[in-house]
This record gives C-alpha cells, sequence and structure tokens, in this order.
C-alpha cells in the first residue's frame, strides 16, 4: 500500500529532529496536552489504556499526537510508551 503521507513524511524528516527512545519511556501520558507530534519511523510503541488494556503497534511509520495538537485537545484514552 502507498504511504499516503509521503509527502509530510518527508517535508518532517528534511526538517525535524530525530530522538531515539529507551523501552519504556513514555511519550504522552493520558490527559496530557499535546505540544508535540512525533512521527515514528519504526520501533515498537504501546497503547495503554487506563484499564490496563494494551496494543502494542511494531514497525509502522505513524504519527502521534496531531489529531490532538491540531484541534487543541488533550490525549485521551492512553499513554503512548516506547516498546521493550
Amino acid at each position: 500500500m502507498k504511504n499516503l503521507f509521503k509527502d509530510t513524511e518527508d517535508k518532517l524528516l528534511a526538517s525535524g529532529i530525530e530522538i531515539s527512545y529507551l523501552p519504556d519511556e513514555y511519550l504522552f501520558r493520558f490527559g496530557q496536552k499535546a505540544d508535540f507530534v512525533f512521527y515514528v519511523l519504526k520501533g515498537k510503541i504501546c497503547l495503554e489504556t487506563p484499564d490496563n488494556k494494551g496494543y502494542i503497534l511494531e514497525d509502522q511509520p505513524m504519527f502521534l499526537g496531531i489529531e490532538e495538537l491540531v484541534s487543541q485537545k488533550n490525549i485521551s484514552l492512553i499513554d503512548i510508551v516506547t516498546g521493550k
């Protein structure tokens, strides 16, 4: 499947800052104000719900926090943690 965000990805990678994280670092916490956006190129991301359910996304390029930043909403429903 073609990457629908290829142009945006190219612009972000050209002007963004690359950051590496260790396992178990929180990128966003439930209810946190989204003041920034992450674009994940590779790795494992864990989405953790308040009722302790977890979902793992692995090696899927994705934006995190963009909808909340644009709409000026807090992160809802999940904590976002780097994978192990």
